[in-house]
């Protein structure tokens, strides 16, 4: 039986599965942020993905301390954060000292476990709105590039958050115009007024730690759906944004963005929640910027593409049918809930 290891890490959460070549999932695990940028410090990161990978290999009753690493025929690392060549460096060289049996494996951007969670093929382009923003394309040469350090606006779910929260403050001095957003997002986080809010988040002693921002995006979406112009405007300039960075990384893998049918994949928390305004203003916007896109949702966990990242690795015959097992395959919903 051959086994293979599939890591997904975010700005909110590290899932790591471990599956056979059945595509049986054998064990799983869960951790914090596993972006060497969005943790508190490198080693954060590093502890959590490895946390990750350790309780899924120990539910495969595989030996996590490195001898049974040899029973992983394959493994792929999708990792936030992964932006640089040397970023890919830091992680092949702690992977390969943690686990010095572990067979070949891959280091790539998160964005990358999207595309292949949504594409058979793993070509095309995938656009992830989840904490953070991710874009990744590949083409059918293999050529592959990601967003990165690209992206020079906040965007993702904190992205939406910190707008939303800057549009109530700015009404609050009259520059800018009221908004459904402050009755709601003082509620929200338990403040009385609009400047107890910013104290709240601004304050020295014990303040609202930044990345609860992201708590807001929520409400922006919802808000912009009930027809708020505020919001409106918000998830508009961020469907904008997206569509032009897709745009940008697919003419930077090769794609000919004018005219190829191109297979755009939207994932990430965000533009998959129950309420659709974002997915749907990003679908038109992509359109317009890609005329050939061929936009779907990604209706599984991107850890199930870093999986078939995997078992592209070991060239497995069966990677399709394997894939659509791993998408079927019955998860605890705790592994991928985000607060």
């Amino acid at each position: 039986m051959s086994v293979y290891l599939g890591v997904d890490a975010g700005n909110s959460k590290t899932v790591a599965l471990v599956c056979d070549d059945r595509g049986t999932v054998l064990g799983w695990g869960r951790a914090g942020i596993g972006d060497i940028y969005g943790a508190p410090d490198e080693q954060t990161a590093v502890r959590n993905v490895f946390t990750a990978v350790d309780a899924a290999l120990d539910r495969a009753a595989l030996d996590p301390a490195g001898s049974g690493g040899a029973a992983v025929r394959a493994a792929a690392f999708c990792l936030a954060g992964v932006d640089w060549p040397e970023d890919e460096r830091f992680w092949r060289d702690h992977v390969s000292r943690r686990y010095p049996g572990l067979g070949p494996f891959s280091v790539r951007n998160d964005g990358f476990a999207t595309l292949s969670a949504g594409t058979p093929s793993g070509t095309g382009i995938a656009v992830v709105v989840g904490t953070g923003p991710a874009v990744a394309a590949r083409a059918p040469d293999n050529t592959e590039r990601c967003l990165g350090w690209w992206c020079f606006q906040h965007l993702g779910g904190g992205g939406l958050g910190a707008d939303g929260l800057r549009a109530v403050y700015q009404a609050h001095q009259g520059l800018a115009p009221p908004t459904a957003l402050t009755e709601i997002l003082t509620g929200l986080y338990h403040a009385g007024s609009v400047p107890d809010l910013l104290h709240a988040f601004t304050r020295r002693a014990d303040p609202i730690p930044p990345d609860h921002r992201s708590r807001a995006a929520r409400v922006v979406l919802a808000c912009a759906a009930d027809g708020d112009p505020v919001a409106r405007d918000i998830v508009d300039r961020h469907a904008l944004a997206f569509a032009e960075y897709a745009w940008w990384v697919g003419r930077q893998a090769g794609f000919d963005t004018d005219r190829a049918d191109i297979p755009v994949v939207l994932g990430g928390s965000v533009v998959t929640s129950h309420i659709p305004v974002l997915r749907e203003l990003l679908a038109e916007q992509i359109k317009q910027r890609i005329p050939g896109a061929l936009t779907t949702v990604v209706d599984v966990p991107p850890v199930i593409g870093a999986l078939v990242e995997a078992l592209a690795l070991d060239d497995a015959p069966d990677r399709t049918v394997l894939s659509g097992q791993l998408a079927a395959a019955e998860l605890p919903a705790e592994l991928f809930h985000t607060d």
